[in-house]
């Protein structure tokens, strides 16, 4: 005799619909995302052409290569808890707070270290060139992984976690030198 009914193992296919749906809502976002962010870097690669024009500053080889120097230096800088590097990749607004991030773990005698760091992708969507040189910033896209490791003062593992991030970074300019002054989720910066 057949039943309707489904047996106390079987799921019905219907309740696999929301998971579905969730799932093809999420890469649909996930597309548009990155569709946004190659219409936003191939409007920033146009300015910073023009403005490549009249001020070598603005060459995207360059800054891309100073980007993934600077990416490097401040998770590195970050897992040793080195402010004086830091000085040299930060805006003082950073500055300030990664040094109160950084006195706070030390008062926890915690350290927090990235590893197996990898920059997978770097775009800037977004440039300023301002008639005041101290005035220019650009923003970038990034991609990124890393195992973020806690230690406590005996260098013991306390936490070790595998993670990616997307994020947006804010750098200004300095001379020819650039320097991190914000980041922000993609929920922050609106493209």
């Amino acid at each position: 005799m057949i039943t309707a009914q489904a047996s106390a193992n079987e799921v019905p296919w219907t309740a696999l619909i929301p998971f579905l749906c969730m799932g093809l809502l999420l890469l649909w976002q996930g597309y548009m995302r990155k569709h946004k962010v190659h219409k936003a870097h191939q409007r920033a690669k146009q300015k910073i052409l023009s403005y490549h024009d009249a001020e070598k500053f603005w060459d995207e080889t360059v800054l891309d290569q100073k980007i993934e120097e600077k990416f490097y230096q401040i998770h590195n800088a970050w897992s040793d808890q080195d402010i004086d590097t830091l000085k040299t990749c930060l805006s003082p607004r950073m500055l300030d707070a990664f040094s109160i991030k950084i006195n706070w773990q030390q008062y926890r005698h915690e350290n927090h270290v990235h590893a197996n760091i990898q920059l997978l992708d770097q775009k800037i969507v977004e440039s300023v060139d301002k008639e005041n040189n101290a005035d220019d910033y650009f923003w970038v896209y990034l991609e990124a992984s890393m195992s973020n490791r806690i230690l406590n003062e005996n260098q013991e593992m306390i936490q070790d976690q595998d993670h990616s991030i997307t994020e947006y970074w804010k750098f200004i300019r300095k001379g020819y030198d650039i320097y991190l002054d914000e980041i922000r989720t993609p929920d922050q910066y609106m493209l």
